[in-house]
């Protein structure tokens, strides 16, 4: 008999499956139960997990003769919502999907907990490629001379079934990882109780069995390196280390520049600030920073946009307050790709206020946009901005205040430090430059 967790799953994915396509029900109802089928995603593999606990050999098919790199996507598959890991795996496997090699195919993969297998995500596939969905999300057949890439954060491969990746291992197939940060290893304050046990979990399962880390810039390399001899995780076989830089290009639809925005930038000077609202991100101290300029009267807006996070209900309150007043604070907690290009060609200045990053990606959006960036003085912000920004070291809300005078002084006085000095990526680019690391 299946598992209650198992009858569970497959009763909530075949009703959300039925209600998501009643045309007559309201739709953020429909979507409601678009989402909540997505979650149960794994549900439509019930069958399949009966099979397997009757004893049945459940179906298999390798899809290409090619020796294949299978990228784990397990989590986008599940988790519809675009934030800052998904938009780097939709981008990346987006442009990998798109190259013609001769030696390898690329094929994203999800990690089916029923059955405890492998299966290529074709429905996941067919939506990047922009094509008819494919239902038919097989167990995939490893072969030795392919390539794993863990370039979603999968932290149930680690969670006391990590046997597949060392049969895999085993049978010949190259393990590497993408590494994002490891922030949580060492600031786990900044994290919900239990996140950090998780993350440290998943980085050591990672470190133990990868061939190669890849990391998204030579800093979180450093890093990495540090925290392995540290842990004593180097050996004589131990991972490689490589790095590379993210892509930059988001979607340019100018269409909505004829349109009549949502918001308005009314003041002279409109700084811009991007990200998940979470404790590293410096939010704080630059809405204090801005408290003290705004009663100085100077004429100065600024516009989030990012979503709620962690850990930061009494700052959520203090933006609340700040946003029902006069417009000066502008919270977009769902901004589109669309009205974020908008944002990067009408703001006055991108202000990067985080204490910690693995990469930041919203800089290098900026920059090639050529928008002024405010950046706080961290390595990683010195490796990928080089003189092309502004930077600061302020510890207090007093001294950012101040700093964004000088740079206001700098700006009246056309002395700023050029955004088109910082070098940028495309996502094909980005994308290509991962290949090469997996050789």
């Amino acid at each position: 008999m299946p598992s209650s967790t198992a009858r569970k799953a497959y009763r909530k994915w075949i009703t959300a499956r039925f209600l998501s396509r009643i045309p007559l029900l309201p739709g953020r109802f429909r979507q409601k139960m678009k989402k909540r089928e997505m979650r149960y995603f794994d549900g439509r593999h019930y069958a399949y997990f009966t099979r397997t606990f009757n004893g049945q050999a459940p179906h298999t098919r390798s899809i290409s003769s090619k020796k294949c790199i299978f990228i784990d996507v397990t989590n986008c598959c599940t988790d519809v919502r675009i934030h800052g890991f998904s938009r780097v795996v939709n981008k990346i496997v987006g442009e990998l999907l798109k190259l013609d090699m001769a030696n390898f195919s690329i094929e994203p993969v999800k990690y089916d907990r029923f059955c405890e297998n492998w299966r290529y995500a074709t429905t996941f596939k067919s939506r990047l490629l922009l094509v008819k969905e494919n239902d038919d999300e097989l167990i995939i057949t490893f072969q030795k001379g392919d390539v794993f890439l863990g370039l979603d954060w999968n932290v149930g491969l680690f969670d006391g079934r990590n046997n597949q990746l060392k049969s895999l291992k085993k049978s010949g197939v190259t393990i590497a990882f993408v590494i994002y940060d490891i922030i949580p290893i060492y600031r786990s304050h900044l994290y919900v109780s239990g996140f950090a046990e998780s993350f440290s979990r998943w980085a050591y399962g990672v470190a133990e069995i990868a061939d190669t880390l890849i990391c998204i810039s030579n800093s979180v390399a450093t890093e990495v390196d540090i925290w392995l001899g540290e842990s004593k995780l180097v050996s004589r076989h131990g991972p490689k280390l490589k790095y590379f830089h993210l892509g930059s290009d988001i979607v340019n639809n100018n269409l909505y520049l004829d349109k009549k925005p949502r918001f308005t930038l009314k003041y002279k000077y409109n700084f811009l600030m991007v990200g998940t609202v979470e404790p590293r991100k410096g939010y704080r101290q630059a809405l204090d920073a801005f408290h003290i300029l705004w009663q100085q009267d100077l004429d100065l807006g600024l516009t989030i946009v990012g979503r709620k996070g962690w850990l930061v209900d009494d700052l959520v309150r203090d933006l609340q307050e700040e946003e029902s007043k006069d417009g000066r604070l502008l919270w977009l907690r769902d901004g589109q790709d669309a009205e974020l290009t908008f944002l990067y060609q009408r703001s006055s200045a991108l202000l990067a206020a985080s204490e910690a990053e693995g990469f930041g990606l919203p800089l290098m959006e900026a920059a090639r946009h050529s928008l002024p960036i405010i950046a706080r003085d961290i390595p990683v912000f010195r490796e990928i901005l080089g003189d092309g920004a502004f930077f600061f070291s302020a510890r207090e809300p007093q001294q950012l205040a101040s700093k964004i005078q000088q740079w206001l002084t700098l700006s009246a006085h056309g002395k700023l430090p050029a955004a088109r000095l910082i070098v940028t990526k495309s996502w094909h680019d980005s994308a290509v430059e991962l290949m090469s690391l997996l050789g």
